[in-house]
């Protein structure tokens, strides 16, 4: 992988094998083309700081999530914690469609998009990314109501909460974004303040964690299951439509 257009190309083609399998491993595949296309549309434009750091960023980023789901396609032991967590969710039809793109938001956000920012960065230079750093999650933010919107044409579950909680819903996903986006931070600075051999420890240490945290947004407490069960029965189980939604700008 070493062009952005390298990564849209995986993406269109992971996209197209969830569709050809009818599988939910797409959703997060169709929604993470999407935040990509919108990085490469601000290139040039004076949208980032260092247009050839974002570029390199979002390469390193993307083969994370690449690895990971080639790792567990090929049944490999290895697998990062909190990436098995989602990849396994991804074969049951018991989630909403929210929860499935959360299990895999949950991994990149908290673990890869630090990792990434540690590996193009280092102690001295880290601190130059901030403000790219920050208009990333902005951008994935942006996206964030359109894909809801999009989705509630499909699901009545999703139609009916966006009517009841629109404003709430939409500070409260900004207010995760936020915290996501702190949480990455602070662990690209804990790995640049690192000594290299100790890194591969802490991403571990980290996925262990943040596998917790997966598993919470995938087994839910008694209550919440409950709620969830609910909204399963009504949301779309159209899984190419589903996809093909998540697809559109």
């Amino acid at each position: 992988m070493e062009t952005i257009q390298d990564v849209l190309e995986r993406l269109d083609g992971m996209v197209a094998a969830a569709i050809t399998r009818q599988h939910r491993e797409g959703y997060f595949a169709a929604i993470y083309r999407r935040v990509t296309a919108e990085i490469v549309g601000k290139l040039g434009t004076g949208y980032f700081d260092d247009d050839a750091r974002m570029a390199r960023l979002d390469v390193v980023f993307a083969s994370r999530y690449f690895e990971a789901f080639d790792s567990f396609r090929a049944g490999a032991p290895d697998v990062p914690a909190a990436w098995n967590v989602a990849f396994v969710a991804g074969h049951t039809s018991r989630l909403t469609t929210l929860q499935h793109l959360l299990a895999g938001i949950v991994p990149h956000m908290l673990v890869d998009l630090g990792v990434a920012s540690a590996t193009v960065c280092t102690r001295e230079t880290l601190d130059d990314l901030r403000d790219d750093f920050v208009r990333i999650n902005e951008l994935l933010g942006g996206i964030v109501p359109v894909v809801r919107d999009n989705l509630a044409r499909l699901s009545p579950f999703t139609a009916g909460a966006i009517k009841l909680f629109r404003g709430v819903e939409t500070k409260a996903v900004d207010l995760q974004i936020g915290i996501g986006r702190e949480l990455a931070w602070h662990f690209a600075k804990a790995l640049v303040e690192s000594p290299a051999e100790r890194r591969p420890q802490l991403i571990r240490h980290k996925h262990e964690h943040v596998a917790r945290i997966a598993r919470e947004v995938v087994n839910p407490g008694h209550l919440e299951r409950l709620a969830i069960h609910a909204a399963s029965i009504l949301d779309h189980d159209d899984v190419v439509e589903v996809i093909q939604v998540l697809s559109q700008p």
